[in-house]
């Protein structure tokens, strides 16, 4: 299966998961850590962080950080050249701006289209729960679409460096450094070739090796 079918699978895994009153509900329990209630906690988008995260493809949601705004997640998707008004695919984003002043008000997660109707799996609909929906493209705001592994191309790229690039295990300074016969640190020679098959964030993915490297030290050739 594609990453998209793997996040659609965990979201119809949900589908009939009701709110107690008030917002409370097993997604935003999983999002701040402990169980909230209240005005000040609606959980569409927090249903879409859980999903992804659950489909182990947590980094394809707003670069693997927390958002529960909608908004935000807009923002993201402009920034990163990854939006379309009326060109929905399998596995994007769906917003929807119901007072037309701009700001999205509510998320779901497109399952198909359907001419030019989306069906829609959404927390926090139809009286609190999670459902399936269906809605003109022509009423929703927008659609931000992931970039799944399959549609990323690789590309060959050139380290630059003053001595050595570590290769990490994962995608951050936090991940150890990879090592190799025994203790030997993992660290790659300015002017090597390599090639880049994954990105998150600042990070890349090398295809060969399977560690990461940061993007700032290497250039596409």
């Amino acid at each position: 299966m594609s990453q998209a079918d793997d996040v659609i699978k965990v979201a119809e895994s949900y589908v009939g998961t009701k709110e107690q009153p008030d917002n409370d509900v097993i997604f935003n329990t999983w999002y701040y850590g402990h169980p909230v209630s209240g005005a000040n906690y609606p959980w569409c988008v927090a249903f879409l962080w859980a999903v992804f995260t659950l489909a182990d493809c947590g980094y394809l949601f707003y670069d693997g950080q927390r958002t529960a705004y909608a908004p935000t997640l807009v923002s993201w998707f402009h920034a990163k050249g990854r939006w379309t008004d009326n060109d929905p695919k399998r596995g994007d984003i769906v917003f929807f701006d119901p007072q037309g002043d701009g700001i999205a008000d509510h998320a779901g997660l497109v399952v198909e289209r359907i001419g030019d109707s989306v069906r829609t799996i959404e927390g926090n609909t139809s009286g609190g729960m999670v459902a399936y929906r269906v809605h003109r493209i022509q009423d929703c705001m927008g659609f931000g679409r992931p970039l799944y592994k399959e549609e990323f191309a690789p590309y060959n790229a050139q380290v630059h460096v003053s001595d050595y690039l570590n290769v990490r295990t994962g995608p951050g300074l936090g991940y150890p450094i990879m090592t190799f016969w025994g203790d030997e640190l993992y660290r790659l020679p300015d002017s090597m070739t390599v090639r880049i098959c994954e990105e998150l964030g600042s990070w890349g993915r090398l295809e060969d090796i399977q560690g990461w490297v940061s993007l700032h030290y290497v250039r596409r050739t």
